[in-house]
């Protein structure tokens, strides 16, 4: 029986820039084709879950899939051998019978990646194509989710998000077993040693001249050239660029005092606890 690594964060915090790094130390720190990354598939995804329960999920309801989402891992865990790491961006939470959606049986360890909910704000709307004041709006409602509105032919389901503290908090303080909290500032400062850090938590025990290749290789200005000569096949649209900053602290050229003080006011108390505040 598999056991998962859960890759998870919030949208938009380095959860791709992370998983770009991994997919190079697997291959001992060799230059990676953003397109082909190792670590892709979500619980969420419709054609997994699809498969694993052998029914259409589209004939579900959004409950009702979720329902079904612990018994797809169980399920999937005896198809496939070894550990197995997986993007995520659901909240930690539970489903109408109590079952968590990634269940601690399964769970051979879990990375949180964080970001400053000001830049949060201003990539998320970049990447959805709304407006920064609508962003911050989704990061502040309890029952906001990714494929809110998710039909047929989308390729995930519902993904639970929660406002951007809960979606922090049900990580850090409800996971099990607690993962490792790693901050998108900090891997900017140094991606080698923060990049360490994920590898070895997620089993990939490599010298640290390996470590530094991948850091090399998976920069974010080339990752950002790749993007640009043969695009992203994660972006929501051709228009818009996924690897389109990648700074820390580039809120305050854009928020309004109004928007930032908002995301302060409602985020404080995490945005504290993490130090960003």
């Amino acid at each position: 029986m598999s056991t998962f690594i859960w890759l998870a964060s919030y949208p938009k915090s380095g959860n791709t820039w992370v998983r770009a790094f991994l997919s190079s130390v697997k291959q001992d720190g060799r230059p990676i084709d953003i397109n082909k990354l190792d670590i892709v598939t979500q619980p969420s995804s419709r054609y997994l879950l699809d498969d694993l329960l052998g029914i259409a999920t589209a004939d579900l309801t959004m409950e009702e899939t979720l329902s079904a989402r612990p018994a797809a891992m169980v399920a999937y865990s005896r198809m496939v051998k070894g550990v197995t790491m997986h993007k995520v961006h659901d909240a930690w939470v539970r489903n109408a019978e109590g079952q968590p959606l990634f269940p601690p049986k399964l769970t051979q360890a879990s990375i949180y990646i964080v970001r400053d909910p000001r830049d949060v704000a201003v990539s998320f709307a970049h990447h959805l194509g709304i407006s920064i004041d609508n962003a911050i709006k989704r990061m502040t409602t309890f029952n906001s989710a990714l494929s809110q509105e998710a039909i047929r032919f989308t390729p995930n389901t519902r993904q639970p998000l929660l406002t951007w503290s809960q979606h922090v908090e049900s990580w850090l303080d409800q996971a099990d077993p607690t993962p490792l909290l790693v901050r998108y500032e900090d891997l900017l400062t140094d991606p080698v040693q923060q990049g360490a850090r994920i590898a070895r938590h997620a089993g990939l025990n490599r010298t640290m001249d390996v470590y530094e290749q991948a850091a090399q290789n998976t920069r974010f200005s080339e990752l950002s050239k790749q993007e640009a000569q043969n695009g992203f096949k994660e972006t929501m649209a051709p228009d818009r660029r996924f690897f389109r900053s990648g700074k820390a602290g580039g809120w305050k050229d854009t928020l309004t005092p109004d928007q930032a003080a908002q995301i302060e006011q409602e985020h404080g108390q995490v945005m504290r606890r993490l130090g960003y505040l």
